[in-house]
């Protein structure tokens, strides 16, 4: 179900769902999904862009030419230099459009490639902004031990980094263009779960080139192993404006708890939390088991920031590959057919059980509370992308891609890779 309205920041609104005959209104802006060439020209009724099968992937008024980049191995490979790509319109409707396109990195011969590739490119009718879900997946071995090494990133805009931006978000200086009454044409990138993913980094260069670096190449390698993937969601904003806020604490639409559970078993034969749908004397036992709950998921927590050591090296569970798992035990004995960190992976007991148990209860605030319920998006991605069994600490190791563009306009100065991501939250600040 998707509608569309406005409500006060941190404000909540009641809407009632009927069924009815009567047609539905039209939205104030049309989205209009057109065939152009070999891709598809979309118009929110704001902003118009244009999604290609080959080569560079999009066009918008602030950035020529965004593509896919990956290095490794001293070879650079781009989503653009593979022509067996296809693009299909996944969803449409008068207020969403998804397009979805499917391809690997190719080398400049157009034969080798490295890492297959899904990019989600997905716009609302009224909005400027443009969300890309990113996803890359290593088919290329015939071994689980099999990987390739690798470095990303995200490029578009006229290159003027605004300063105080959030952390993770850079933009450029809008300038006026397009269509009377449409916003001036700037660009903004922004990157989900910025400085949780580290290492993350952008770059402003002279020529006018923004780039979103995934994995920057100052960085450490990472090896992506047989069967790994990982997705990244970037939001992209055509009018220049900080949308941080949407990426981090997305606007949801619930509904009462028992809708899920007793009125329609939406998740199964499982009950919420209220005296109304137990017998009166098992109720204080219910009571007790969501207080041990919220306790153990509180744990849980904490222990993704203290962390553990290895061998006097400490590790917690944040950087692109570990964020949305849980480190299961420690076993420092090289004598020990065990020995290493290991991860949960998302299969053993209590991760595997407690969001279910936890969402009727809450409403489904525990998607929308980011430093507590946050954690199940982040968890269901990992686990639907992740490792095939339990991980040790062998599993990192390296590769660099990259989503490149130029912007139409040239930039005045030049940073590198500014506003790093890193383990913390005090160091993780963009632009400030």
């Amino acid at each position: 179900m998707i509608f569309s309205r406005t409500s006060a920041a941190r404000g909540k609104a009641v809407y009632r769902l009927r069924l009815s005959d009567e047609p539905m209104p039209r939205p104030r802006h049309a989205l209009r999904v057109e065939v152009r060439g070999d891709g598809y020209r979309i118009d929110t009724g704001v902003v118009q862009f244009t999604v290609h099968r080959t080569g560079p992937f999009l066009e918008t008024p602030a950035l020529k030419g965004a593509d896919l980049v990956l290095k490794s191995d001293q070879r650079i490979y781009t989503a653009g230099q593979w022509q067996r790509t296809q693009l299909t319109v996944e969803e449409s409707s008068p207020l969403k459009v998804v397009l979805k396109r499917t391809g690997a990195h190719g080398w400049a011969d157009g034969q080798e490639r490295a890492l297959d590739y899904t990019l989600r490119i997905v716009a609302w009718a009224g909005q400027p902004s443009v969300r890309l879900i990113y996803s890359f997946v290593n088919r290329q071995g015939k071994a689980m031990s099999d990987f390739v090494r690798l470095d990303a990133a995200l490029a578009g805009g006229p290159a003027r980094r605004e300063a105080r931006r959030p952390p993770g978000w850079i933009s450029s200086r809008p300038s006026r263009g397009g269509r009377a009454g449409s916003p001036p044409a700037g660009l903004g990138i922004g990157l989900k779960w910025w400085w949780q993913l580290h290492p993350k980094g952008f770059e402003v260069t002279p020529d006018g080139r923004m780039r979103l670096a995934i994995l920057p190449d100052s960085a450490r390698p990472q090896n992506i192993y047989m069967g790994v993937a990982k997705t990244h969601e970037i939001l992209l904003t055509l009018d220049g404006r900080s949308l941080s806020a949407q990426l981090e604490h997305p606007v949801f639409a619930v509904a009462p708890p028992r809708w899920y559970t007793r009125d329609t078993r939406a998740l199964g034969r499982l009950v919420e939390s209220s005296p109304e749908a137990f017998k009166k004397e098992y109720w204080p036992l219910v009571v007790k088991y969501d207080e041990w709950l919220t306790k153990a998921r509180d744990q849980v927590l904490a222990k993704r920031d203290r962390g553990m050591a290895f061998r006097g090296e400490p590790r917690d569970e944040y950087g692109m590959l570990d964020f949305g798992d849980a480190i299961h035990q420690v076993e420092e004995d090289p004598s020990q057919p065990d020995y290493g960190v290991h991860w949960e992976t998302e299969y053993y007991d209590f991760p595997l059980h407690a969001v279910p148990a936890l969402l009727p209860d809450r409403g489904f605030d525990v998607t929308a509370d980011g430093d507590r319920g946050g954690r199940a998006p982040r968890r269901r991605r990992h686990r639907a992308q992740g490792r095939t069994g339990p991980a040790t600490t062998a599993r990192r190791a390296p590769v660099p891609a990259s989503i490149t563009g130029r912007a139409t306009r040239t930039a005045r100065s030049s940073r590198r890779w500014a506003g790093r991501s890193t383990r913390t939250k005090a160091s993780s600040t963009a632009g400030s």
